[in-house]
């Protein structure tokens, strides 16, 4: 199949595509070293702890959470008691400080993703997958003309889908990123790479990825080789990864130009895929997605035979309700004994 080309398949993955990676592995200690990744979150558990043990807040996620809190600040902020200007300064301050927690909690979990990659995790993955079985998944992509964009900030996905396992030289994570080469501490991101590779598949991290920072003026990509690079100059990197409310996430997104990029990419291959392939991601928490695939891809008539597949263990999914007269074509992980097979019948699906 032609390598180069327009986009025809766009790939959207959330939490739940790491679900399905752990299930497939055999190994129980590798499986537990994955909950690690999956369970990094569970920082904030203790944080809402309080909360949570509140019964109307109980089934609430830490991001609902916080909407909650930063709605109830600006309503408050809206009485007229808080002309007071001492009041007035409460107020912000208490919001400054909680988002400064909320900062703190993302340095923390910044850092033992970091841990994870230095133990080896993401190598014991890439060794399980690529010597079980003779499929490239990498080849999957590309020959598919798959673009592929996801919220999760780890690598689980690059090491699946952007593995070419057939490359013989080191350089095996071959799907764009819009990073360049920079010197060998990091990859400055460079608007010319994305224009460069605008009909090639490529995997973008929508939300921000834990080696992606911000570092006097530049947005940088951490190299593997690099972390003494990052700890050395930590208190000048910001990383850039967007956990918040979810009304608040689009405009979080427009402070970064590299996630920007990212989106408006995510637009325009949208606008022509042929199929849109979800995978573990609700959009409950992400009404800024679910926007873009009911206005572009959803409501867009230029291709009129166009397939959402969605890949979860339930048959109901919120971005059903936008596809008036169709019916998505679902597909259970768990009705499959190996990742392979699974990629197998995506394929067939698409096709």
């Amino acid at each position: 199949m032609e390598k180069n080309g327009k986009i025809e398949n766009v790939f959207l993955l959330g939490n739940g595509f790491n679900y399905s990676i752990r299930d497939f592995i055999e190994d129980k200690n590798l499986k537990n070293e994955i909950n690690k990744i999956i369970n990094l979150w569970e920082e904030f558990a203790q944080f809402f702890s309080e909360i949570k043990n509140m019964d109307e807040y109980e089934s609430l996620s830490d991001e609902n959470i916080i909407d909650i809190i930063h709605k109830s600040i600006s309503l408050l902020g809206l009485l007229p008691l808080i002309n007071n200007k001492n009041l007035e300064k409460c107020l912000e301050k208490i919001k400054t400080e909680f988002f400064n927690k909320i900062n703190d909690k993302l340095l923390n979990i910044v850092e033992k993703f970091v841990e994870i990659e230095e133990s080896g995790i993401y190598k014991q993955i890439a060794n399980f997958y690529h010597n079980h079985t003779e499929y490239n998944f990498y080849k999957f992509i590309e020959e598919n003309k798959i673009s592929i964009y996801t919220t999760n900030y780890d690598g689980i996905a690059e090491i699946i889908f952007a593995y070419d396992k057939d490359e013989i030289s080191e350089n095996k994570i071959k799907l764009r990123d819009m990073f360049g080469y920079g010197d060998y501490y990091y990859n400055a991101f460079d608007f010319n790479n994305y224009f460069r590779d605008e009909n090639e598949s490529k995997l973008l991290h929508l939300h921000g990825s834990y080696k992606f920072f911000s570092y006097q003026g530049d947005f940088i990509k951490i190299k593997k080789e690099g972390w003494y690079f990052y700890r050395k100059n930590k208190d000048m990197l910001s990383p850039i990864l967007i956990f918040n409310a979810p009304g608040l996430k689009e405009k979080q997104i427009k402070n970064f130009s590299v996630l920007s990029v990212y989106f408006k990419s995510f637009e325009r291959e949208l606008t022509k895929a042929k199929n849109l392939i979800i995978w573990g991601q609700s959009l409950k928490n992400d009404p800024h997605i679910e926007k873009i695939i009911k206005e572009l891809f959803i409501k867009n008539n230029e291709i009129r035979e166009r397939n959402l597949i969605i890949i979860d263990k339930e048959n109901i999914h919120k971005i059903q309700k936008h596809w008036e007269n169709k019916t998505p074509i679902f597909i259970n992980p768990q009705s499959f004994e190996n990742l392979e097979d699974l990629i197998k019948e995506i394929e067939r699906k698409m096709n």
